[in-house]
């Protein structure tokens, strides 16, 4: 079974993008400027929140935290080609 999930998030109304992207999300590094082309992440205890920028109101993937730093690790060591 999967350490992962996939949580859809409720249609936002009236408050705009700005209540979807708040200090607990992280815009990727490799964002430039303004761009909308990448992934946030925010730290809960435990586990980690992964969603892409353009599709915020989609939801996000959630997996533990051991998991997402051996993802980092890895692409990091060009593990992953």
């Amino acid at each position: 079974m999967p350490s992962h999930q996939i949580n859809h998030a409720a249609s936002s109304t009236g408050s705009g993008a700005k209540s979807m992207m708040d200090e607990r999300w992280t815009k990727a590094s490799y964002s430039q400027g303004g761009a909308d082309n990448c992934v946030e992440c925010r730290s809960e205890t435990g586990q980690v929140l992964i969603r892409d920028t353009q599709y915020r109101h989609l939801g996000h993937l959630t997996v533990p935290t051991t998991e997402w730093r051996a993802f980092l690790h890895a692409v990091r060591g060009g593990e992953l080609g």
